[in-house]
């Protein structure tokens, strides 16, 4: 029997691949995850390991707006969490609830208008919230304007409430 330590979610990728191959007698892989036979060298790499890095809401917003622009719909899709809501500021909830109705919705959309665009005419962030007024053109003769309210969690944009006139 071998004693090692676990670094909780360090997970095999190509640059631990690297490490791996260098310090083989002393660094294997258990379960999927890293184990490292000597404790210094352990709660070395714990220490100085950078932590995962959240987006902010802000820049999770803007991956989705560049995405939506881009009608690059995995990558719109991926900016939403597995719930997703779409609210009216009338408290009424959208009769479609998560990321299958919202990838067949947008995907639908973007075929029928191949020039559609969205531009953010104002923006306002606090906390987990982003406002956005945003322009859509690119549906027909005059822009529509809009302001979408995202609340995020956990990297992920989980409601949004629109407000149409």
């Amino acid at each position: 029997m071998v004693l090692g330590y676990r670094l909780p979610g360090c997970k095999m990728n190509p640059s631990v691949n690297r490490v791996l191959t260098v310090l083989q007698s002393g660094v294997y892989l258990f379960e999927g995850e890293i184990v490292i036979q000597s404790f210094a060298l352990a709660a070395a790499i714990a220490m100085y390991a950078a932590p995962p890095v959240e987006i902010t809401p802000e820049a999770l917003v803007q991956k989705q707006v560049d995405a939506y622009n881009a009608h690059d719909l995995e990558a719109f899709v991926a900016c939403y969490g597995p719930s997703i809501e779409f609210w009216t500021l009338d408290g009424k909830v959208g009769p479609e609830k998560g990321l299958a109705p919202l990838r067949k919705g947008y995907g639908d959309l973007f075929k029928r208008f191949p020039a559609l665009k969205v531009k953010i005419l104002k923006r306002i962030c606090q906390g987990a919230f982003v406002i956005d007024q945003e322009q859509a053109e690119g549906m027909g003769p005059s822009p529509i304007t809009v302001t979408a309210i995202y609340e995020t969690s956990q990297g992920k944009i989980i409601r949004v409430w629109f407000i149409e006139r």
